[in-house]
């Protein structure tokens, strides 16, 4: 699925995303998910993708090297025995439900879509699967990382920071 609107028209959303109304369902899929694959439970590396994160050469932010930089972060600690669960298997409905509030809300200020946050990340990281949240370091900019911080405070689960040791080496793997 593309991900960027071309002549003014969203890609479709297929296979088993077909027929999705919006975040929750995606949400709602994530989660079902999470429970089927990690019945003891899993944690979320969050970190910056569209706002902050690794800037490319020319000042901008680098979305797809900050995609890489999750999916190396992942896959490290996975392969070290901890639980992860990839949000980014869900990339293609959160970007397409995001793209479509853009395209809907172009009369308004507001440049972040809070409902990536309150629809898809709130409920994930509130149901009993996920143990906790990895953060990866510079999230200041982050809004959905600001929003989760607080929530797992509230709800008193781990908010944790990614090892120096691992964000080394994924970003290493990224940029080289």
């Amino acid at each position: 699925m593309q991900t960027e609107i071309s002549g003014g028209k969203l890609p479709r959303l297929t296979g088993r995303f077909f027929g999705m109304k919006g975040f929750t369902d995606v949400a709602a899929m994530a989660i079902t998910d999470c429970k089927r694959t990690f019945p003891d439970g899993a944690y979320l590396i969050i970190g910056p993708v569209l706002n902050g994160g690794i800037i490319s050469a020319d000042g901008k932010v680098d979305v797809g090297a900050n995609i890489q930089l999750l999916r190396q972060l992942i896959r490290l600690y996975t392969e070290r025995g901890v639980p992860i669960f990839s949000q980014l298997d869900y990339k293609d409905p959160l970007d397409y439900f995001r793209l479509l509030w853009e395209q809907e809300s172009k009369t308004r200020n507001n440049r972040y879509c809070t409902l990536i946050y309150s629809d898809f990340y709130r409920p994930l990281i509130m149901s009993e699967r996920i143990r906790g949240v990895y953060f990866v370091p510079n999230t200041t900019r982050s809004r959905t990382a600001k929003h989760a911080r607080k929530l797992l405070e509230a709800i008193k689960k781990p908010e944790l920071d990614v090892e120096d040791d691992i964000y080394s080496e994924a970003l290493h793997r990224v940029l080289h």
